[in-house]
């Protein structure tokens, strides 16, 4: 191999390793700040990038203080992916209760 050949592969190996410990340190800085279970973040992040990404999700105003106690959020839904919408919103763990039709 050339020189050049090897020290760019070098620096594209060296720059690999830190994008992959800037998203390890991250994920771990996620995890700790999280009020999720590691299993409800496995669930709960292709949600938020599904919803960050396909819709745009942005919300206006944070959620009320109560929700932190907590709350009944009643939501009325127009489509299928309102509960992801309620997720992202509430920002922590919802309990669900659905109508027996469904």
């Amino acid at each position: 191999m050339p020189p050049a050949t090897s020290f760019s592969l070098a620096c594209s190996s060296a720059w690999l390793l830190a994008l992959f410990s800037l998203s390890l340190w991250y994920v771990w800085r996620q995890l700790r700040r999280s009020r999720y279970s590691l299993w409800e973040n496995c669930l709960y992040v292709p949600t938020l990038l599904m919803g960050r990404l396909r819709w745009r999700v942005r919300f206006a105003n944070d959620p009320p203080p109560a929700l932190a106690e907590g709350a009944v959020l009643v939501a009325n839904h127009r489509s299928s992916v309102d509960p992801f919408f309620v997720q992202l919103a509430a920002g922590r763990r919802v309990h669900w209760m659905v109508a027996k039709e469904y």
